[in-house]
């Protein structure tokens, strides 16, 4: 998925923003030493870092148990309800700002479409020669127009509910 230049911007604007709230609540809650995945607040190190500092320390100890743990699906699993609950107290808000909202809801609720099945609409809307002869001519940006990509979208897409939401994917 592929986000529109504009687009970028304010994913990036709203991740720094956010991020710079999780740094403060981490070091509010005295857990900043703690969490490292994800943080922008420090700089000129990288998980190499944090790994040798934890070597050295559990080197230093007399006695130490180390515990790896690999949350495998957490983000797959996370509920919509969870995630804004937790954005809301990162944030110190009752509510997610509007503005914010907006691109956590455009985040979250998305579509796409594959290769397999745009060049499937292809062939269905032009056939087989029309579509070589298109392609042999690079003439494909043209399909591109509102209607087409509309018409692909009703063609393939289906709504799934899955445990965060409504996402459009295709079957």
């Amino acid at each position: 998925m592929y986000a529109s230049h504009i687009d970028q911007f304010i994913y990036k604007c709203c991740g720094e923003s956010l991020n710079d709230s999780c740094n403060k609540y981490v070091n509010d809650v005295n857990i900043g030493d703690v969490v490292l995945a994800y943080r922008n607040n420090k700089q000129g190190k990288s998980n190499i870092n944090f790994t040798a500092e934890v070597f050295q320390y559990v080197l230093s100890q007399e006695e130490a148990v180390i515990i790896s743990l690999d949350f495998c699906g957490f983000f797959d699993n996370i509920t919509y309800k969870e995630l804004k609950d937790n954005i809301k107290t990162v944030l110190n808000k009752d509510e997610i700002p509007i503005d914010l909202y907006h691109v956590f809801k455009s985040t979250t609720q998305y579509s796409y479409v594959t290769k397999a099945k745009t060049d499937e609409f292809l062939l269905q809307k032009y056939g087989k020669e029309k579509l070589k002869k298109i392609k042999g001519n690079h003439q494909l940006k043209k399909i591109s127009q509102i209607l087409s990509l509309g018409s692909l979208k009703r063609s393939f897409c289906t709504k799934i509910k899955n445990s965060m939401g409504y996402h459009r994917v295709l079957e």
